[in-house]
């Protein structure tokens, strides 16, 4: 979780090792093993968003210390974030993530690994990171499929 002066982002990544049996899998088994992923995270993410909404104020337990964490005025978005995402399975992400984020009334958006880099390392401002996510949410409300952001392009 990161927690800002206006904002809150609930974070759920699902992380798979690197061993020789995993890198020699077929494409059809990476999707397979990314959509099994990523659909844990969202139950996972739902059950977060749930406990939040639930607490006033949102009680975690930190180093054996109780933290309080007040969610009232801030803006609360999650994301979900797994190993690997796979273009022509953008449909079926969205089609995950989609109603979780309707129903618990909390924008999410997926991104793998690679991609969070491409957020952190382009987008250093928050607003500039928040805003950016925003964009892709709302296309994927409005289109059904959430888009893939690229960044170091430039329009002459």
């Amino acid at each position: 979780m990161v927690v800002t002066s206006s904002n809150i982002l609930f974070i759920q990544a699902k992380d798979s090792p690197n061993t020789e049996r995993i890198v020699k899998n077929t494409i059809a088994r990476k999707k397979a093993t990314t959509f099994k992923s990523l659909k844990k995270a969202v139950i996972q993410t739902k059950g977060a968003l749930r406990y939040a909404q639930s607490q006033v104020p949102m009680q975690m337990i930190s180093k054996n210390k109780k933290i309080e964490i007040i969610l009232e005025g801030k803006v609360a978005r999650s994301l979900v974030i797994v190993k690997e995402l796979f273009n022509d399975k953008y449909s079926d992400y969205s089609d995950l993530i989609l109603p979780m984020a309707k129903d618990t009334k909390v924008p999410c958006i997926p991104l793998d690994y690679t991609e969070l880099h491409m957020y952190t390392s382009h987008l250093k401002e928050e607003g500039d990171f928040f805003s950016a996510y925003d964009r892709v949410f709302n296309h994927g409300v409005e289109s059904g499929i959430f888009p893939r952001l690229r960044f170091g392009l430039t329009e002459d």
